[in-house]
């Protein structure tokens, strides 16, 4: 398996922070969990923060732009207080959110996890985008990328693209990426993204646990907001219940639905459709990073899942 994270180590990433507060950082500690960010915990002046480093700065621009639009302790995005370039990559400073990821609460809990995922997928639903148009990835002017949805989605998986996916139709024949398979999920996800048509909110486009920050009972951080975009709000549903099945999060979501009166039009087919997305992104990320186990492992869940829904 080969992996893609940003070129930082843990001593480099200590020259830099002394140059950028004009003294040393204390208690730097390595964040092992992520594929694409390089990340350190450390602590300046009584105050714990977080660096990342990638090697792309367009995702840290976006979120500092969410996270003052949006951040507030209903829905708490973690202020950024710097970006820039560094040595040939980029990086991120941000405040610490207090508590530790959704990944280390136990099977135990699932009640909480349930009740807190609820309300803040409600609460991202909420977030006023009137005063923005278009849909896809967040540009810097805070519109979007794309005229609709479906054109987004199209776009997500072109060949001729800038940055990591440049040229990753060769993974067909240079990997065990399956084109026939590829390209019939694909065509279903398109076919049944139809029903998203008119969909606009705030999606945070990566909504899992390793993403969500708890102390206690209470949620605070919403982190990694680098793939965020304007779109159907059961995308995030789609990639929690991709990673996550057992919360069973799109049930809940429909029966808290349901016990409002309220209806939302086309739930499987758009969910579907989001889930295939993510499903299809995935089979390609780790036919890149050649790692087979976990593309057969999301293979074989998405085509289960695909055979049990009744938009299949």
């Amino acid at each position: 398996m080969s992996t893609i994270k940003a070129d930082m180590d843990g001593q480099a990433a200590a020259v830099f922070l002394e140059e950028y507060w004009g003294e040393p950082a204390s208690e730097l500690i390595a964040i092992e969990q992520g594929q694409v960010n390089r990340a350190y915990f450390f602590r300046m002046k009584e105050q714990e923060y977080v660096v990342r480093f990638n090697n792309q700065g367009s995702g840290f621009e976006k979120e500092r732009y969410l996270s003052e639009k949006y951040g507030s302790e209903r829905f708490p995005i973690p202020a950024i207080i710097g970006t820039g370039p560094v040595n040939g990559l980029y990086y991120a400073i941000s405040k610490r959110a207090p508590g530790k990821t959704l990944i280390h609460y136990g099977g135990d809990q699932l009640s909480f996890l349930q009740s807190v995922l609820m309300e803040l997928f409600a609460g991202l639903n909420q977030l006023d985008v009137t005063g923005t148009k278009g849909c896809g990835w967040i540009l810097p002017s805070g519109e979007g990328s794309h005229t609709s949805w479906q054109e987004h989605l199209e776009s997500s998986f072109d060949e001729e693209q800038p940055g990591f996916w440049q040229g990753w139709h060769g993974l067909f024949e240079g990997s065990f990426l399956d084109r026939d398979l590829f390209d019939s999920l694909y065509g279903r996800m398109l076919k049944l993204a139809a029903y998203s048509q008119g969909q606009r909110y705030l999606v945070h486009g990566d909504f899992h646990m390793g993403n969500l920050i708890a102390e206690g009972e209470r949620i605070t951080g919403v982190i990694d907001w680098e793939m965020a975009m304007y779109g159907d709000c059961l995308f995030d549903l789609a990639t929690f219940h991709l990673w996550s099945p057992h919360v069973q999060l799109p049930e809940l979501y429909y029966r808290h639905l349901q016990s409002q009166g309220r209806k939302m039009p086309y739930f499987e087919e758009r969910l579907l459709s989001c889930l295939l997305c993510k499903g299809l992104d995935a089979l390609r990320f780790y036919a890149r990073t050649d790692d087979e186990p976990a593309y057969i492992h999301v293979r074989d869940d998405l085509l289960g899942r695909i055979a049990g829904s009744p938009a299949g």
